[in-house]
């Protein structure tokens, strides 16, 4: 039942191997006798569905009926790895990309929405490059608040309260805009892997994206400093980019 997605009484039927093979080709209303007579003979008296709809994946040209699976021995990180983009010049979507969802329908439409987001932000910003190293311009090194203004100020990212900045292996600091009337005052920075910031990307809320933040990844730094430097974890992370 998907009533609690689709807000109606919805009944959604999945078939595979030789099962949806023997479906290619029927009509929508032969499909739905034999759906029915399968519910009658398991609950009794069923009346007619109000509609009924009939996919033919099998026959679609781009797809033939395939999806993505997990074999033995793989983990859904390999989700993960599919779905970095190479360079900020192709990515990538679709339901193999995302491992809360995959081999779903709803997980090839948010992996795509995910995706957009990505791309909205570097038209709107109009850069398709990746920074170089910090080395590479000449920038001084320091330990201070200043190291991390410097790495927001290009930013990959940017949604509802959230800016990420770039990746360093495998990882980037997401900073949450200071947010008074939910009683945090100053900005946060948390230290992310890829994974989880594409999920984010995935999520309607800001509150939403700072909960799953808070369990998926560690809060490396509050407010903007007080000049004495920074935690060790997110200095170690920033000096990546300036070796």
């Amino acid at each position: 039942s998907y009533e609690h997605v689709a807000g109606a009484p919805v009944l959604v039927a999945l078939s595979s191997g030789e099962a949806a093979r023997s479906f290619e080709g029927k009509g929508k209303e032969e499909i739905k006798d034999e759906m029915m007579a399968r519910l009658r003979l398991m609950f009794g008296n069923v009346p007619d569905p109000v509609a009924c709809e009939a996919t033919d994946w099998g026959r679609d040209e781009f797809a033939f009926g395939s999806y993505s699976n997990i074999v033995v021995g793989s983990k859904g990180e390999t989700c993960d790895v599919l779905a970095e983009d190479v360079c900020q010049r192709v990515f990538f979507a679709g339901e193999a990309t995302i491992k809360e969802n995959i081999a779903t329908m709803h997980g090839a439409f948010r992996s795509g929405m995910r995706t957009a987001g990505m791309l909205h932000t570097l038209c709107r910003r109009g850069d398709f490059s990746r920074r170089a190293p910090s080395s590479d311009r000449g920038e001084a090194r320091d330990n201070g608040p200043g190291k991390v203004e410097k790495y927001f100020s290009s930013p990959r990212l940017f949604f509802g309260r959230f800016t990420v900045g770039e990746e360093r292996g495998g990882k980037a600091l997401v900073r949450e805009k200071p947010d008074p009337a939910a009683g945090r005052p100053a900005s946060q920075c948390f230290l992310a892997p890829h994974a989880v910031i594409t999920q984010l990307l995935c999520l309607r809320s800001d509150e939403e994206r700072l909960d799953y933040l808070s369990d998926q990844s560690s809060l490396v730094t509050q407010g903007p400093g007080d000049g004495k430097g920074l935690p060790s974890a997110i200095i170690d992370f920033l000096d990546r980019g300036a070796q």
